[in-house]
């Protein structure tokens, strides 16, 4: 189920994500940051590997909080935003921040929000647009809404597959039709 990168569109595109790669330099890098942050575009310069920076298809308002580790081929549209859902307060002792696994993509405005604990985005999880957050999930899911549920799977992944050969199980048993074979009634003998 790996995506295979795409390279940036154009011109804002192909800065920006030169940009990603170069905050991490030693001498360059503050400067970098800050125009990104200029720009709209504030993730952290260690929250990824230097040779697998987040995808932005669009340049937009993008803001990603410090204690994030973002993983490979992640998708990042804009209006992105992680960050602690009780900013009111002081931060919680055990609030750890948050974890994009492998060929996540976060749709155009999607919100994740953590006040305890490390939200974690399982590989290859689909947030939609303008959802917002609040809780871990799987891996191959898609979630939705305000508050997001899940609202299924990623086609051809395993956690499809199963949840697809859990319901034809159930439809076949609410059928009635069931794997062993049924034993002769003693009934219609005669």
């Amino acid at each position: 189920m790996e995506r295979n990168f795409r390279s940036p569109t154009g011109p804002p595109e192909r800065i920006t994500m030169w940009a990603l790669r170069m905050q991490q330099k030693r001498f360059i890098g503050y400067p970098i940051h800050q125009w990104l942050r200029w720009r709209g575009v504030s993730i952290g310069p260690w929250s990824y590997a230097p040779e697998h920076p987040p995808y932005i298809p669009h340049i937009g308002t993008i803001t990603i909080h410090a204690r994030t580790v973002i993983g490979k081929n992640v998708t990042l549209f804009h209006g992105v935003t992680l960050g602690r859902g009780d900013i009111w307060d002081e931060p919680q002792p055990d609030f750890g921040g948050f974890v994009l696994e492998d060929d996540v993509i976060l749709g155009a405005g999607a919100v994740l929000l953590s006040a305890r604990g490390t939200l974690t985005v399982g590989q290859g999880t689909i947030v939609a647009a303008n959802s917002v957050l609040r809780e871990s999930t799987g891996a191959y899911e898609i979630w939705a809404g305000n508050p997001a549920r899940r609202a299924g799977y990623i086609p051809g992944s395993g956690p499809a597959r199963a949840a697809l050969k859990a319901k034809k199980a159930a439809e076949a048993e609410a059928a009635g039709v069931s794997g062993a074979p049924e034993a002769p009634s003693a009934v219609n003998q005669g």
